[in-house]
């Protein structure tokens, strides 16, 4: 739970601020557990999803007890939901790795997946990938 207000001082901070802009292509936030790092992580998700016209913002949180749920197909499995979510239609490579994999018993490889995640990217002025839990 993150109490309104919280973190908000990290919105102004001038690496945050680079992040934004893009001259810094990696904001990283590391501290001891508990010092706070899932709440400015919270704190950044709500800004970019209310502040950014036409980005996208994906969001990785990452969880020890849930790790056989985190393999990396996974999690590109997710991230590709999470564009589609952020886009009012389906794009015709959506579309057809879906025509593709239908009527198959085996699902698209995770190749296949980056590929149609990189096309979807192309759709959004910005994309901006938030990942919590790194360590676990």
């Amino acid at each position: 739970q993150r109490c309104d207000g919280v973190g908000t001082w990290m919105l102004k901070h001038v690496r945050y601020q680079e992040w934004l802009r893009g001259t810094s292509r990696t904001l990283w936030i590391h501290g001891i557990l508990g010092s706070g790092k899932s709440i400015l992580a919270s704190t950044i998700i709500e800004h970019l999803e209310t502040t950014r016209t036409g980005s996208a913002c994906l969001l990785i949180f990452f969880d020890y007890l849930k790790k056989e749920l985190q393999t990396p197909h996974k999690i590109v499995i997710d991230l590709l939901k999470q564009l589609m979510l952020q886009h009012p239609d389906l794009s015709e490579p959506v579309r057809c790795l879906h025509r593709t994999f239908a009527s198959l018993s085996t699902p698209p490889t995770t190749s296949d997946l980056l590929n149609v995640i990189h096309s979807e990217c192309q759709r959004f002025d910005d994309v901006r990938l938030v990942v919590d839990g790194l360590d676990e």
